[in-house]
């Protein structure tokens, strides 16, 4: 799965931006919200890639504004 989210990095980077453009603050805000997010991301990559799945998304950092 590693080589192929390396491959296909530009369009899982894609589907990322818009999954959390689509999210308003109120869906972001709270720890609950940010899991719901990282879930959301894991289910968009994984709709991409074919040879091996994401079981876990991390977030780095996150800075969320009303």
């Amino acid at each position: 799965a590693v080589i192929e989210v390396k491959d296909r990095e530009a369009e899982i980077r894609d589907r990322f931006q818009r999954v959390i453009e689509e999210m308003t603050f109120d869906q972001l805000a709270g720890t609950e919200g940010k899991k719901n997010l990282t879930d959301t991301l894991r289910r968009s990559a994984n709709q991409v890639l074919t040879k091996g799945k994401l079981r876990r998304v991390f977030i780095k950092t996150a800075i969320v504004k009303p």
